[in-house]
This record gives structure tokens, sequence and C-alpha cells, in this order.
């Protein structure tokens, strides 16, 4: 009886042991890409839940504490965005772990392939199981739509990484900004507590302002590019920066910048904010002109960094400031229109 008991006890061990071993191995996978692809969609939800539950425009009907909207409304479905979009990212960096090894080594040596934490045949078989649990979630989250976008998504990276497609810059950057049409209707959804429908992808109303950030991705994203030209020289390949030269794509992306920025704003106010105000006889909430402001300053700032600083060092930082400043300020800013005009509790 001692025997069984201490057996059972070893297994248990052993088991919070792979698990402790997995998590860790999932860290040095994604810890650099962890906050680009959960911090937009969480800004996003974070916008919604205080414009509909605490701005100064209060549109909720439902008189619940400020405790019941976190455990009722506002936790579950942040649950399902960091779910969702964790498993979305894992199953993708699986995959660059395979494709993008001599790349990895230079610029991500710290990665599980690289620093030997795993091989080459265990990164493939948790590759297989991610892009089974990755569209599993998704299924699980928002149906079959959400399970279809997953299978699209899957197909697009896929076809994108084994075709070499990356090696193309406009290809690369036409790549991202699909991505971000995804990220921008499936949390929308999830947001909104709604049943999930395909039809929204092109069909809802403030798709032309989304496709007016799919735009500003498209033609401003190789601000990323600019920090790993050495990587991207070593294994050949053509991002914007190596293609036309550094101080040009500095210069171009500048110039994009500021006249995308002004895009951005007219076709927020003309598509996303003033159709919603009109209908709810209302003034524009403060909140979006503070937000508009910010975003304005991020850009402008993201401009001078681009022709001022031009080392590695800097033009990471000034990478993070265009992502994780502007981007995701424009995730928040959309985030706040889907609360302010939108039944989030449905």
């Amino acid at each position: 009886m001692e025997q069984e008991k201490s057996s059972y006890i070893i297994s248990i061990k052993n088991i919070l042991k792979a698990i402790h071993n997995e998590a860790f191995i999932m860290i040095f996978l994604s810890i650099t890409d962890l906050l680009a692809a959960v911090i937009p969609p969480l800004l996003m939800a974070a916008g919604a839940f205080y414009m509909h539950f605490f701005s100064s425009v209060v549109t909720s009907n439902y008189y619940f504490s400020f405790f019941e909207i976190i455990q009722k409304i506002l936790l579950p479905r942040l649950f399902r965005i960091v779910i969702y979009f964790s498993s979305f990212l894992i199953s993708f960096n699986w995959l660059n772990q395979i494709n993008d090894m001599d790349e990895d080594r230079l610029n991500k040596p710290f990665r599980p392939v690289p620093s030997c934490l795993v091989t080459v045949e265990g990164a493939r078989c948790r590759l297989i199981a991610l892009n089974i649990i990755y569209p599993t979630v998704s299924y699980l989250i928002g149906g079959l739509p959400l399970l279809i976008s997953a299978f699209i998504w899957q197909a697009w990276f896929v076809t994108f990484k084994i075709f070499g497609i990356d090696a193309n810059a406009f290809c690369k950057n036409f790549f991202s900004a699909f991505g971000t049409w995804i990220m921008y209707v499936v949390t929308a959804n999830l947001i909104i507590g709604t049943q999930f429908n395909a039809s929204k992808w092109w069909s809802c109303e403030p798709c032309p302002f989304i496709l007016s950030v799919v735009f500003s991705v498209t033609f401003t994203i190789q601000v990323q590019d600019l920090r790993d030209q050495k990587g991207d020289a070593f294994i050949g390949r053509k991002t914007l920066p190596l293609l036309i030269g550094d101080n040009i794509c500095r210069w171009l992306t500048v110039l994009v910048s500021v006249l995308d920025i002004f895009f951005l704003y007219g076709s927020a106010r003309y598509f996303l904010i003033l159709p919603s105000i009109k209908k709810l006889n209302m003034p524009v909430p403060s909140e979006f002109t503070i937000v508009e402001i910010v975003l304005f300053v991020i850009r402008a700032w993201t401009c001078v960094r681009l022709i001022k600083y031009k080392d590695q060092k800097e033009d990471r930082r000034t990478y993070e400031i265009w992502y994780l400043g502007f981007y995701a300020m424009v995730c928040l800013y959309y985030g706040m229109a889907i609360g302010t005009f939108v039944n989030i509790y449905q």
C-alpha cells in the first residue's frame, strides 16, 4: 500500500515537473512576441469596457456593481481573448522555430531550438500539437465561423513560411496587415459577446476603418525591419530597408506615416464616430479626442526617431514605440468605439 502511494506521488511530481518544463519552454519561445500579440486585443477590450460602463458617456443600461461587471462580463471575455491569441502565437512561433533556425541563431539565440532546450524533432511534435489545439480553442470560443478563421490563418502563415513569401518585402508587409484584419474582427466579436458571424468580416459598419488600419500596417510596418537588417541580409530576406536602402526607407516611412495619420483620423471620424453619434444624438466623447491627440504625438515622435536614431538598439525602441505605442493605442481607440456605440452585454 505504501509502495503504491509512493509511486502515485512520484507520478504526480513527474507530471508537475513536465508541465513546469513545458511552461518554461513556452516562455522562451514567445516572450518577445507575447506582449505584441496579446496587449493590442486586451487594450481593445479595456477601451470597450471602460467606455461602456465607466466613462463620461456610459451607455450601459445594466445596474451591475463594479465587481459584478468584472466577474460576469469582463473576466470571461478577457480570458477568451488571452487564450485565443496565446494559442495562435505559440503555434505560429513553433513553425518559425523550424523554418527560421538560422535567423533565430543570430537574432534570438535564447529561443528553444537555438539554445538547445528543444530538438528539431521535439519542435515538430509541439508544432503538430499546437496546430490541433489552436483550432480547437477557436471552435470552443466562437463556434464554426471562428474555427474557419483559424484554418484560414493557419493556411496563410504555412503558405507564407513554406514557400518563402516572407522573402518579399511587400508580401511580408501584407502578411502582417492580414493578421491585423483577423485580430480586429475576432476581438470585436469576442468583446461584444455575440455569435461570431463570418459575414462580419466584410459587411460590418466600421469595416472602412478596419481597412484603413490594414492600409496603415501595410505601408508602415517596415519599421520593424530596420532593427533586423543584419539577420535579414544573412538569410537572404529582401525586406524594404534592404531592397531600397536604409536611408530612403526611413524617409519614405516618415512620409507615409505623416499621410497615414491624417488618413486614419479622417476614416475614424467619418466611418466610426460621426455616424454613431448622429444616431445617438450625442457629442463626441472627450476620451476620443484625448486618444487622438496621443496618437498624433506618438506618430510625430516615431518620425523624429526614424531620422535621428539609426542604430539597431534605437531602431528596436522605435519599433516598440510604433507598435506598443501607436498601434496599441489605435486598438484602444477602436475598442472605445465598440464600447460606446454597441451593446456589449448580449
